[in-house]
């Protein structure tokens, strides 16, 4: 049984101190009771503190002027609409920052490619790392060179395109 009046008192206290605050910071018409813990331990069943009547408001603005509901609805929406856009404006960085890695991978690659056709006389690790890569996947180096042109190529005209934009959206997003 202790149990449970621990349980009561906890929901009591709870119940309590959000009613006080709320009584003190909205000045409402109909005041929130706030009984005693001894109080609400006597109450029946029936008790009319049970009741929610006391949270229904009937003759609130937001029950019953259409004005006011509309208005809530479109401060929603509002609300809604920024957590999208904050929700884009991320995926834009994500995108752009994609973008820099993959253009800076590639850069490296092609720095490995003009390293690979110059003359050495000791191997170098970039070398090895491309002979490597070409025995793995059984191809010769020609095509791997081929391949990076492709991609290179690719990525280029997709940062150009982007590329217009990019600056105006990376202001735009930090905004967000």
């Amino acid at each position: 049984m202790t149990s449970k009046v621990n349980t009561l008192k906890k929901k009591w206290l709870a119940y309590n101190n959000r009613a006080e605050s709320y009584n003190s910071e909205f000045s409402p018409g109909r005041i929130l009771a706030t009984p005693t813990l001894d109080d609400v331990k006597a109450y029946g069943i029936d008790n009319v503190f049970w009741n929610m009547g006391a949270l229904s408001h009937p003759d609130e603005p937001w029950a019953v002027d259409l004005n006011v509901q509309q208005g809530i609805w479109a401060y929603l929406t509002l609300t809604h609409c920024h957590d999208e856009l904050r929700r884009i404006a991320r995926e834009t960085r994500q995108a752009i920052q994609w973008a820099i890695k993959i253009g800076g991978d590639l850069d490296q690659i092609e720095n490995c490619l003009i390293a690979e056709t110059q003359e050495t006389d000791v191997p170098t690790e970039i070398h090895q790392r491309l002979t490597e890569i070409c025995l793995v996947n059984h191809i010769p180096l020609s095509v791997l060179q081929l391949i990076f042109g492709r991609l290179a190529q690719k990525f280029c005209r997709l940062w150009m395109t982007w590329n217009t934009k990019c600056r105006k959206l990376l202001r735009w997003s930090e905004n967000w």
